[in-house]
C-alpha cells in the first residue's frame, strides 16, 4: 500500500472542512422566517405601555401615551412572580386581559423604554 502524502492529506482535510462549512448555511436556512415587525401576542390578549402615575397595594394607575389613564390590577401578575419593583414615574408595559373599560388584570409587568416612540403598540 502506498503512503499518503502531506499534500493529499491537506487536500482531504480542506475538502472535509468545506463540506462541514457548506452544511451550516443549510441548517440555518430551514428555520422559519419571522418578520421583525411581528410582535408576540400579549399574555391574555391586552397590552398597554405607559408611565406609572401611582401605585397603591395591588392597584397601579398607568398614564398611556395618549394621555388616558388605565387601572391595572396586579394580583395575578404578583402571584406568578411577574412584577418588578415599581416606582412612580417609571415606564412599564403591562400584559393581561381587559377587566372593563380602562381596566386590565395584569398577567405580566415589565419595564419599558422611556421613549414612547419605541413602545410596542397598545392592544385594547
Amino acid at each position: 500500500m502506498g503512503a499518503i502524502s502531506f499534500s493529499s492529506l491537506r487536500t482531504a482535510q480542506a475538502a472535509a472542512l468545506l463540506g462541514v462549512c457548506g452544511m451550516t448555511p443549510l441548517a440555518h436556512a430551514q428555520a422559519p422566517y419571522i418578520p421583525s415587525n411581528v410582535l408576540p401576542a400579549p399574555l391574555g390578549g391586552a397590552r398597554a405601555t405607559g408611565q406609572v402615575a401611582s401605585i397603591a397595594g395591588p392597584t397601579l394607575l398607568l398614564t398611556l401615551r395618549n394621555g388616558h389613564t388605565m387601572v391595572i390590577n396586579l394580583r395575578v401578575a404578583e402571584a406568578r412572580g411577574n412584577v418588578p419593583q415599581i416606582y412612580p414615574g417609571e415606564f412599564l408595559q403591562v400584559q393581561g386581559r381587559l377587566a372593563g373599560p380602562g381596566k386590565v388584570t395584569a398577567a405580566a409587568v415589565m419595564r419599558a423604554k422611556s421613549a414612547p416612540a419605541a413602545w410596542s403598540p397598545d392592544i385594547p
